[in-house]
């Protein structure tokens, strides 16, 4: 009884003493927190610090009061260079000029000196890819760009206020926006715009691919549209399903019709070949045929995805490295061109610094993982598609075989016409430029072909197996 009447007491106690110790942690915590946001009083000023106030103030004052000067140059064109300020030297003499650039005024209204500036650059650096910006920049401020104004930088000019180019003239960039995806191309007229050769790359690479020597090799009488695959050179790329031929055809179809295409003949190399046949499945209407040259059209083999999956992890592991997303890049383009070499200058032409980027290699990683999935449901599609396909392989291809891809995909084309070249690797277009003509002019062979268009063109006749070659 006598414990039971003590433990209310000793609890109370308990509490009173656990109450006192959380009222005194809080006191001293608000006495720390009032302390930290109490400004700090002033510290006194050292007798240096108020001496150089004092000087300051009296030079402010001195330079007040003196009165204004009359500038002697004052009736001096000002859109010609001050003379550059020369200081004495210690030693005696003048200083001279360490380089750097004394840059003129801005000049006069309705007159334009841009050359001036320039003239007096540093020179030029001994990287390439500095060198091309500057070189770049330097072709703006001159006005030698496409669109460059007086004066200032380049502006593009809406497609429907250009001037109407001449035929044969070079190719000029051109941009389209489709769902908020920015689309460039090279685009060549010819002689009916609405009719076009659209050429489609290949995986880690962009225009610059077609650019180098084969669009020069297409008749005069073609419009061709080179375009960059939506990730690639100067196109963005949708966040959702861009890696998807069919996503890549929708969005490469809108902008070739925005600008003008109706019908097309569709060149595909490598995974180009899988949007081009995706660009005819969706609009065979708009299709007037589909050239695929060493084009992914098939599915891998089990022994396919195996090695190509060993050849993307090493890849990787060899871009991680410094500069090692160019040696990664070179390393493919050899085995690209194998059993051929690199031609000389490709390399310079396609630009490495500014396209092989890690965003490429993104792009092509993302297109890669859909491969199987996509080109499975989109081959299921090739029995109704009555338009003309050619499929131009090489039988030393070391990328894409010619038995999965080009066979298999002739089996179910019913319109198909296969071509495996002896000798041949994956960059068939660059070593059989010739051969691959010919399969594009088959395909254009349903058209009201103009007379000029067989301009270039081999002189063997079409379709005769004048190369090493199956023809089947």
């Amino acid at each position: 009884m006598a414990d039971a009447e003590r433990r209310p007491g000793a609890l109370k106690r308990l509490a009173r003493v656990v109450f006192s110790a959380m009222s005194r942690r809080r006191a001293s915590a608000a006495s720390e927190t009032s302390a930290r946001l109490a400004p700090e009083a002033p510290r006194p000023a050292s007798p240096a610090l108020e001496r150089s106030r004092a000087r300051l103030q009296e030079r402010r004052r001195t330079q007040t009061a003196r009165p204004p000067q009359i500038r002697k140059d004052a009736d001096r064109d000002l859109s010609q260079p001050s003379p550059a300020p020369s200081a004495p030297n210690t030693c005696g003499g003048e200083l001279k000029s360490l380089g750097t650039p004394i840059l003129s005024p801005a000049p006069i209204a309705g007159r334009r000196d841009a050359a001036a500036p320039l003239q007096q650059r540093a020179p030029k650096p001994d990287n390439p890819f500095v060198a091309a910006l500057l070189a770049s920049a330097e072709r703006v401020w001159r006005g030698d760009a496409p669109g460059a104004g007086a004066g200032g930088p380049a502006v593009r000019e809406p497609l429907s206020s250009r001037r109407p180019r001449q035929r044969g003239a070079a190719p000029v960039s051109v941009e389209a926006r489709v769902e908020g995806v920015r689309l460039h191309a090279m685009d060549r007229e010819g002689e009916d715009p609405s009719t076009a050769i659209i050429l489609i790359h290949g995986a880690g690479l962009d225009h610059r691919d077609w650019t180098f020597s084969f669009l020069e090799g297409l008749p005069r009488a073609y419009r061709v549209l080179a375009f960059d695959r939506p990730g690639f050179g100067d196109s963005s790329r949708p966040s959702i399903a861009g890696g998807l031929p069919t996503t890549q055809a929708r969005l490469l179809r809108t902008a070739a019709m925005s600008l003008g295409v109706e019908r097309a003949v569709l060149v595909g190399h490598s995974w180009g070949g899988a949007v081009a046949m995706a660009w005819g499945l969706d609009a065979p209407e708009a299709t007037i045929g589909v050239v695929s040259l060493a084009g992914a059209v098939a599915p891998w083999s089990l022994g396919s995805s195996i090695a190509h999956g060993r050849r993307m992890r090493s890849a990787a592991r060899m871009a991680l490295r410094p500069g090692g997303l160019r040696t990664a890049a070179i390393e493919g383009l050899t085995e690209s061109f194998s059993p051929n070499a690199i031609p000389n200058g490709y390399l310079e032409h396609i630009a490495t610094e500014l396209t092989l980027t890690s965003g490429a290699a993104a792009a092509a990683a993302g297109d890669v993982a859909t491969f199987n999935g996509a080109l499975g449901l989109q081959a299921q599609r090739y029995p109704g598609f009555d338009r003309p396909v050619e499929l131009v392989y090489g039988d030393a291809d070391l990328i894409l075989s010619p038995s999965e891809q080009g066979e298999a995909a002739s089996e179910l084309l019913p319109n198909a016409r296969l071509t495996i070249e002896k000798g041949a690797g994956h960059m068939i277009h660059h070593t059989h430029p010739d051969l691959c003509l010919e399969a594009i002019l088959r395909a254009a062979a349903e058209e009201d072909t103009p007379e000029t268009a067989l301009e270039g063109a081999p002189a063997s006749p079409l379709g005769q197996a004048n190369h090493s070659g199956a023809r089947l």
